[in-house]
């Protein structure tokens, strides 16, 4: 029987052993962690905004308000003519414009993205061939709104810079439709022809 209790003890010591060194085992391991910085997109102006063909009548004596077309996001057209003076100098419209469409694509998804538009006062709608003399056009007001949505971010009256914001889609995408006033020089005259000029469109995170 001591035999017996001595060999019972042996094997129970021996499996603690066992047990013990299972458990104390351990393996280490170098791993890598990365990230992917993509602050890029693409924003594409799909659609150039147009005011149309119009007529324009020069006035006479020094305008209270100068001669504008007003092109809203949804491709409506306003003419007004000028106020004050002698005689008004008269705009109106034949064929109606368009307005800008931008799209973003490969931003990131369910974003809001701040969009801002400008133009420097210097910057005008002009012909290249006219002469030195000849009348130049001005943009101010921008409207813009985005694509499903049913109100505007309103540029606000006579400035050169509006600033809103919009939000993109599942897949990252996103477009807006922009619309502005041209305004006319009520005491220039304007020669026949394609007047153009350029803004700023700066869409970011």
């Amino acid at each position: 029987m001591l035999n017996r209790n001595k060999i019972l003890a042996a094997l129970l010591a021996s499996s603690t052993v066992l047990i013990t060194t299972s458990i104390n085992a351990a393996e280490t391991v170098n791993a890598t962690a990365s990230v992917t910085v993509q602050n890029a997109f693409e924003l594409v102006e799909s659609e150039q905004l147009s005011f149309g063909t119009i007529t324009f009548a020069k006035g006479d004596g020094t305008p209270t308000t100068q001669p504008t077309i007003l092109l809203s996001t949804q491709g409506e057209s306003t003419a007004t003519n000028s106020t004050g003076g002698t005689t008004a100098a008269k705009v109106s419209t034949i064929t109606t414009g368009t307005p800008a469409t931008f799209d973003i694509a490969n931003a990131s998804p369910f974003t809001t993205l701040n969009v801002t538009i400008s133009v420097a006062t210097t910057d005008k709608l002009s012909n290249a061939s006219a002469g030195s003399g000849n009348g130049k056009f001005s943009l101010k007001e921008f409207d813009f709104r985005e694509a499903g949505e049913s109100t505007d971010v309103e540029g606000v009256a006579n400035s050169t810079t509006t600033s809103g914001s919009i939000t993109t889609l599942l897949d990252g995408t996103s477009s807006f439709a922009v619309g502005a006033t041209l305004e006319a020089d009520a005491e220039k005259d304007y020669i026949d022809g394609v007047y153009s000029g350029s803004y700023t469109v700066k869409v970011s995170y």
